[in-house]
Formats: C-alpha cells, structure tokens, sequence
C-alpha cells in the first residue's frame, strides 16, 4: 500500500506499508532464522515471522534527493523463552550446569545459590529484533545511464545492544535490457562496533563489501493490481 502526498502537484512525501512473512535482507533470513532458534525448529522454505515494514520517503525540493526511514515491526513472538531448556545455569543464555548441579545435589552439597543457579528463558522475544533503516538516497540519469549514491544507518530496538551499522553506497543502472530494470550495486560499511546482537550475524563488519545485482519487472503496472517479479544476486566481500 502507498500513500503518497502533493504540493504543487507534485509528491512530497510517501508512505509504503508492506506485510511480510519474514524479514529478508540480501538474501538471507533474518527473522524466520530467529524464529526457528526460538522454537528450536527446523529452517523451511516458509517463515512465520509476519512483520510490518513501513517506509517512509521525503521528496526533497533537490531533485532527485530523497529521504527515508524504513521500518521492521515484528507482529507475533513477543514473549521470551526458554530454548535451551537447562534446569541449571547461571542466567540467559549461559552454560549449562545441569550435571555439576544435580552431582552436588546427590552429595548433599548446597553450595550454590537457588536463587541465582536456575532455570532462564533467553532474551529472544520479538520486541528485541524491530530495527529502523535511516538514510538518504541522490539519483540523477545521465546518456550512460541512471546513478544514485547515498547513505543509511541501521539500528536495533535490542536494549542490550548499543550497535549502529552503517553504509555509504552506489548504484548503477545501465540503459540496456530496460525490461529487466538492472541495477548494480556497491556497499562498503563503515561501522566503528563490531558488536554482535540479534539482527547482525557477522562480527567485525567494518570495511565489509557488498557488490549486488537486482533484476525486476512489473506486471499490468499502473493498474488496480500489479505484480512485480523481482531477484537479487549479491557477493559479500
């Protein structure tokens, strides 16, 4: 769904709202993988992890300037749990110290803290992976075709993470095989952290490459109902 808004017949700002059944960046599974970690589940070709991403765009008076804030709003899986399933251990997400436990437990030996040594549930409520895409975006066309670079920043709702990713990229769109819509490009990251939280799988991403290759095309475009097909081909460096 898009809602867009006019000054001066043109648009000014622009409201997507899109329902997904996963949260798919570069190919990879981001929310179905964190779901089946939860659950202890095996990965399917399907995610249950249906979230609201919201997008919204400033049309800036510099043509061709464009401002975003995209947004991931998870809809299901709030409540922690335990996934591990240890009957001792020290907190959330810490080793298990079952077997210890339950030897001192047969020697009649107390020493440990009931209170401390016991069984937790894992920080993996779905309130902890919401996250929010914060950049902007200049494209401008020229006789070899269309250009764009820009900047985004990334960020978790994760309370334990203080983690800010963040990318300068360039993209290329060549004026051949229009049908498919090609678009090259390139994305190095710039991250001072290489903290490692719920949404970002790789430790130190500072310096990291991505290099990408989309395709898409629009069917009965401008009507009441559209479908886009679309693939994304990317190698990370």
């Amino acid at each position: 769904m898009t809602i867009s808004l006019y000054a001066e017949d043109k648009p000014f700002l622009e409201l997507d709202v899109l329902i997904s059944n996963d949260l798919i960046f570069r190919g990879e599974s981001f929310n179905g993988a964190l779901v089946n970690d939860k659950y202890n589940t095996k990965s399917s070709s399907y995610s249950d992890a249906w979230n609201l991403q919201p997008e919204l765009r400033f049309l800036t008076p510099i043509d061709g300037l464009v401002v975003f804030l995209w947004g991931n709003i998870n809809l299901q899986h709030y409540g922690d749990r335990d996934s591990d399933q240890y009957l001792f251990q020290n907190g959330a997400g810490e080793l298990d110290r079952t077997n210890e436990i339950l030897g001192m437990l047969n020697n009649g030996d107390l020493g440990f803290d009931p209170n401390q040594v016991k069984r937790y549930k894992e920080k993996n409520g779905a309130a902890r992976w919401n996250s929010a895409f914060l950049g902007s975006d200049y494209s401008w066309d020229t006789r070899l075709g269309g250009l764009s670079f820009g900047t985004w920043f990334w960020a978790s709702s994760d309370p334990a993470s203080k983690y800010i990713w963040h990318e300068w990229f360039f993209r290329y769109r060549p004026p051949i095989l229009s049908f498919l819509n090609p678009e090259f490009g390139f994305y190095i990251n710039t991250s001072a952290s290489n903290q490692v939280n719920a949404l970002q799988q790789n430790s130190n991403v500072n310096g990291q490459k991505y290099i990408s290759l989309d395709l898409e095309h629009s069917f009965w475009e401008g009507n009441l109902i559209e479908v886009e097909v679309s693939s994304h081909f990317g190698y990370l460096s």
